[in-house]
């Protein structure tokens, strides 16, 4: 996207001028491993723990320009960060969470990144305290999902997210939505252990 690039460089200029030093660095730092690790050398599979380290890159960026209403947390178990996974799956999830949950409500809103071992699967969930969705638009979104057809009823990375996830896991990874209008939502994914 390249709107994120722009503003985070427009981000870093300001914090410049403003002679934010180590803010400066520390944004630098964040937007370098962010593209490090969504490059990987063409590979489309990393580990869990690189993904998490390109999601609080991205959410480390974020949080300078939107520290007035936005927090985050991430509490993903530490033995799934050597787990392969396809990369670029939680990220657009997170931005989803902050570009139609958080900045859409009033006041100060929580993004939450979770991941566990169940069985035999990882189950991930980015859970927002933002707007939420009406249960019409929740139905629809859900609908879309399953369908070649609807792009237009479904954002283009949940879109992405869901499709890449049926293609490389042969069925075998799902993708759920609950959302509650006012309250948040909850996205879940899960992939096997392999």
């Amino acid at each position: 996207n390249p709107h994120f690039l722009y503003n985070t460089l427009d981000t870093i200029v300001w914090l410049a001028q403003q002679k934010e030093n180590q803010a400066v660095v520390d944004i630098t730092m964040a937007l370098t491993q962010f593209f490090r690790i969504s490059l990987s050398g063409g590979s489309d599979y990393i580990t869990v723990g690189q993904e998490l380290s390109h999601v609080e890159s991205y959410l480390k960026i974020q949080a300078v320009r939107y520290e007035s209403i936005m927090q985050y947390r991430i509490d993903v178990e530490a033995s799934l960060a050597p787990c392969p996974i396809l990369k670029l799956l939680l990220q657009p999830l997170v931005e989803n969470a902050l570009h139609h949950g958080i900045q859409n409500q009033a006041g100060k809103g929580m993004i939450t990144i979770t991941g566990k071992r169940e069985g035999g699967r990882i189950l991930f969930e980015v859970r927002d305290t933002g707007a939420g969705m009406a249960s019409e638009r929740l139905e629809q979104v859900r609908k879309s999902m399953n369908q070649e057809e609807g792009y237009s009823q479904v954002s283009f990375g949940l879109r992405n997210v869901y499709s890449r996830l049926m293609l490389y896991y042969d069925g075998e990874a799902g993708l759920e939505i609950e959302s509650v209008q006012g309250r948040g939502t909850v996205i879940k994914v899960y992939i096997p252990v392999t």
